[in-house]
């Protein structure tokens, strides 16, 4: 599906960097669901980017992976639908795979 908007991906490096973080504007992403782990999942692929880290072409290859983590996906769906609804979303890596490629 096609999205709009950007992703900043900010990096903790010894020696520090003298721009943290990087922002990648998102072109295209893609969910599934892991129904054997509980799991969401998401890829992003970057149309672009500014900051450290844009691989070789200025992120226009940049592919950042997510996940929800495993047995989230029932409470998530509880949460969703309460009064209250969903306040915040921790991610963590992909279950699978990479979690970035910068281009």
């Amino acid at each position: 599906m096609a999205i709009s908007g950007s992703l900043t991906v900010k990096w903790k490096t010894t020696p520090k960097l003298t721009t943290s973080s990087t922002v990648i504007t998102g072109s295209t992403a893609a969910t599934s669901l892991d129904v054997s782990a509980g799991a969401f999942n998401f890829v992003i692929n970057g149309s672009g980017a500014t900051g450290p880290f844009q691989g070789s072409n200025s992120g226009a290859s940049d592919v950042v992976a997510g996940s929800t983590g495993p047995g989230t996906v029932a409470a998530l769906a509880t949460t969703c639908a309460s009064e209250k609804g969903l306040k915040g979303l921790t991610l963590t890596s992909p279950l699978s795979g990479p979690g970035a490629s910068l281009g």
